[in-house]
């Protein structure tokens, strides 16, 4: 006993401070990653300024967080990265029930505490722990997937509807038919800003009808159209306010009949009006547009259900930090044991906080899309195509228009008070 004393004593000390030493390290090395890009950094990621041959350049996210990115040839790159990783999550977990381990061996083998139980009840335990992480894992990762489909669907949709209106109307030149093209292009750029914003909901608590860069007129058809009180349309709602994320949502949908409307205003502000196939053609684009957002706003109403959460995270929580006491005076010692504590507990919590992670993958983690530099990418490609279109100066008004976009957001005047973010249940 005073040998397996001494060995616990001599093994324990050195690792609880080895591990508390790696968590710090962790931890400041995340939040390093976390922080603002330096001026050099940023004009790095916009290719201002002249780089070396081989010099790597640094990816920063719109919202100053690092994507991860990295190499999967690459085995000791993939174990030590921590942008993006669970480890500074886990490790606390890894600690505390290391440490339980610890006590749990030092009261049994000095003390002549038993805290020890039966590994039978925790093997089938484990089974059950085992299916509801695995199951809610997943779900989530085909959740992510699903959204990054739909995500790339409605951008790719609006580019399209963008590149063939500018198509099949670039012949027609007189000044109605390149404000035409400028309207719609504002209103798609509009109603793909608001389906984002309002996917960033959960994360931002920003309103799709508070974004910078909308025209006083699109500001108010958004407030106008929601149930909020003191809304103009609140006088057509059924029972009590609804909730915020439910507006956005509402609002974001209302901003594609505003696009539909500037499709079919061809007739009277072209020349000479599309042909009812090519209308057709356009308003199928639209169509299109509509089944991407729903399919987004789909898994955005539609939560994991709470009851398989607080299933799984029960089981979960108790499996975990009852270990160490089904192996207490088990004969592999008490380094193996510790080591068997640390690699189960990072397994299971890991998991459950991978599934935390890609979740809601419209945040500012490391593993969220960077979808507001989709956003910006896929104006500055509309820029483009009106400068082929209608030359620089149509370009740049469009380009004035959403200069508001890089400013910070505040509400406009004549909005509601009680139109702005409600203190309600989203």
């Amino acid at each position: 006993r005073q040998g397996r004393r001494a060995e616990a004593t001599a093994f324990l000390l050195p690792l609880y401070l080895s591990t508390s030493a790696l968590y710090s390290f962790l931890s400041s090395f995340d939040m390093y990653q976390r922080s603002s890009p330096s001026q050099q950094q940023q004009q790095q990621y916009c290719g201002i300024g002249t780089s070396s041959p081989g010099q790597s350049i640094i990816f920063v996210s719109e919202d100053n967080v690092r994507p991860v990115v990295y190499n999967a040839r690459s085995h000791l790159a993939i174990l030590f990265k921590c942008n993006g990783s669970v480890w500074p999550k886990v490790l606390p977990y890894c600690l505390v029930n290391m440490t339980i381990m610890g006590v749990s061996e030092y009261l049994y083998q000095v003390q002549g505490v038993n805290l020890y139980f039966s590994q039978k009840g925790h093997g089938f335990m484990s089974v059950i722990v085992g299916f509801l992480v695995v199951s809610r894992v997943n779900v989530i990762v085909s959740r992510y997937m699903d959204m990054k489909t739909n995500l790339n669907n409605l951008f790719t949709t609006a580019t399209m509807l963008l590149s063939t209106m500018a198509a099949v109307a670039q012949d027609q030149t007189e000044e109605g038919a390149i404000q035409w093209r400028q309207d719609v292009c504002y209103r798609t750029m509009i109603f793909v800003q608001s389906a984002v914003t309002f996917m960033r909901f959960r994360s931002t608590k920003q309103n799709v009808w508070d974004v910078p860069g909308l025209e006083a007129a699109e500001r108010q058809f958004m407030v106008d159209n929601t149930y909020q009180p003191g809304a103009p349309a609140a006088r057509y709602a059924h029972g009590r306010t609804q909730r915020l994320l439910t507006e956005n949502a509402r609002v974001t949908t209302r901003m594609l009949s505003r696009l539909l409307s500037a499709l079919v205003e061809n007739r009277s502000r072209l020349g000479t009006a599309l042909a009812t196939p090519t209308e057709n053609k356009l308003l199928g684009y639209v169509d299109h547009l509509y089944v991407a957002y729903t399919n987004l706003m789909k898994v955005q109403l539609t939560p994991y259900p709470f009851p398989l959460i607080q299933m799984a995270r029960t089981f979960l929580f108790f499996y975990v930090f009852t270990l160490p006491f089904a192996l207490v005076g088990d004969s592999s010692g008490v380094i193996a044991d510790i080591c068997i504590v640390l690699i189960l507990t990072y397994g299971f919590l890991g998991l459950e906080y991978v599934a935390i992670e890609l979740d809601d993958p419209f945040g500012n983690d490391a593993n969220d899309f960077d979808s507001m530099r989709m956003v910006k990418n896929f104006y500055q490609d509309v820029y483009l195509m009106i400068n082929d279109v209608d030359g620089q100066h149509s370009a740049t008004m469009l380009r004035e228009r959403m200069s508001m976009s890089d400013s910070k957001s505040s509400t406009p005047t004549g909005v509601p008070e009680q139109a702005k973010l409600l203190d309600v249940c989203y």
